[in-house]
């Protein structure tokens, strides 16, 4: 029978004189006595895990800024500026070399551009006419043979009677020749004159052109017999290519692309003009400052959470779920030697502790940085300043040494520990399902007690009621 229907079943009170909630009443007790306290455990152990996570998140956080920094090159990145970029534009990588270059360019490299018409039979004006229609066949003489070299490979097309200039110049286009083809009107919208363009992908002189031979000294095509049907002398125009010519440092180059990777060491200069301009390697000082400045902010954010969770808060007198806690204090008292304590290695060097390159405690145990310090002496001492971070005693890497000790996923002290607690809670929780049967079978067994007692409660009554009626009875006839 289900927990208040023997209230149900008696709507006036029971018979018996008891609660009409009574077994309510003793189920209620039986809960208390069993399940309530492993709630109390479970929830407790939850709070514990949800301390040590919020702890294992800000150490992972302080590793992760750690490793920005446990590597020299992150101490190297460099920059560069250039004071014109209107003539050249400057990038830049680690590898680079620091300081200020003086360029000159003279000129910049050029791609070959070659036209293919007719001449009108005046040799000063050269190509000043074409054919009518670009996608007309009959404009395209048959079987004629048009060859190149580019890069030094030899490139041959050949027309049918159904080829047009706009047939050969998407033949050639399509080829892995590094040459685009197009069809270009040199005349007017009235009176159109379509010829052959070419146009190498690459800039610069020799078998960067378009040639007639192998080693690039002889420009334009050959031709196995005339193109056009116009029945005119055909003639060749062109932008030859050109080598870009530029002055370093009072040394000249000569190089065959505006993109230049090989003069300055780690710099990649791109030529947009000719003329004068100072380029100027430096430290990128504004990144690793950010960097250092990532992990100031992880650790003061680490010994916030330490202050609310692992210390005693006076005014409220309460202590912190994590205060006396041997894995929270001991992670913290391991940072805080390795942020404060001199670097191994360094007693010969500019630098021995962090505090003289600005970064160091206040007295309320929060870390502080200084960024025109640090950056004076990143400029003064980059190999100093580097020793301190870097290599095996360097403070990035004690660091990520320390706290992996704490978080490691497989290893770890803290990831560990949670593991035991979720196996605890799973116990409880098992044991909490057990704890609800038993109380289920009581409240059974009470729902059937009490039942039967009511039971008998109203046999002894119907009983009471008939002896009652026979009193009454024979008081009446002795009435009589």
């Amino acid at each position: 029978m289900a927990l208040g229907s023997i209230y149900n079943a008696y709507p006036n009170g029971r018979p018996s004189g008891l609660p009409t909630d009574i077994v309510d009443q003793l189920v209620k007790v039986k809960q208390y006595q069993l399940l309530t306290p492993i709630q109390q455990d479970i929830q407790d152990e939850q709070s514990r895990k949800d301390n040590y996570s919020s702890l294992d998140s800000k150490l992972v956080d302080l590793y992760s800024a750690a490793d920005q920094i446990d590597n020299s090159n992150s101490f190297l990145t460099k920059t560069a500026s250039s004071s014109d970029e209107s003539i050249v534009n400057v990038s830049t990588s680690s590898s680079a070399h620091t300081g200020t270059y003086s360029i000159t360019v003279s000129n910049i490299a050029k791609a070959h551009h070659l036209v293919i018409g007719v001449d009108d039979g005046d040799p000063a004006t050269g190509v000043t006419l074409g054919i009518s229609d670009p996608d007309n066949s009959t404009l395209i003489q048959d079987n004629v043979t048009l060859s190149f070299y580019h890069n030094g490979t030899l490139y041959s097309y050949t027309t049918d009677s159904s080829t047009t200039l706009n047939d050969l110049a998407n033949t050639i286009t399509d080829d892995d020749n590094s040459v685009y083809a197009s069809v270009t009107n040199i005349g007017t919208d009235d009176s159109p004159q379509y010829v052959l363009s070419l146009l190498s992908e690459d800039t610069g002189s020799g078998t960067k052109q378009i040639t007639t031979d192998s080693g690039g000294s002889t420009t334009g095509v050959n031709l196995s017999g005339d193109l056009y049907t116009t029945g005119a002398t055909e003639a060749q125009d062109a932008q030859l290519g050109e080598d870009a010519q530029i002055n370093v440092d009072g040394i000249n180059y000569s190089r065959s692309s505006n993109e230049i990777n090989d003069i300055i060491q780690g710099v990649t200069l791109t030529i947009e003009n000719s003329g004068s301009a100072t380029v100027n390697v430096a430290i990128d000082t504004e990144d690793i400052s950010n960097k250092i400045q990532s992990l100031v902010d992880a650790y003061n954010n680490f010994d916030k959470f330490m202050d609310e969770n692992a210390s005693y808060d006076l005014e409220n007198k309460q202590a912190g779920p994590l205060l006396g806690d041997s894995i929270a204090r001991g992670s913290q008292n391991n940072i805080r030697a390795i942020l404060s304590e001199a670097v191994s290695g360094t007693a010969d060097n500019n630098y021995q502790y962090l505090s003289q390159i600005g970064i160091q405690f206040n007295d309320d145990g929060t870390l502080e940085f200084d960024q025109t310090t640090f950056q004076n002496a990143l400029n003064s001492h980059p190999d100093d300043v580097v020793a301190l971070f870097t290599g095996d005693n360097g403070v990035g890497t004690r660091l990520k040494n320390v706290l992996s000790t704490y978080t490691d996923t497989s290893s770890g002290i803290i990831p560990n520990t949670i593991k035991s607690i979720e196996d605890k809670i799973d116990d409880l929780n098992e044991k909490y399902t057990e704890a609800q049967d038993d109380v289920k079978e009581y409240e059974e067994q009470m729902v059937k007690k009490y039942s039967n007692l009511e039971e008998v409660v109203l046999k002894y009554k119907a009983i009471q009621e008939q002896f009652d009626s026979y009193l009454n009875t024979w008081k009446n006839m002795e009435k009589k």
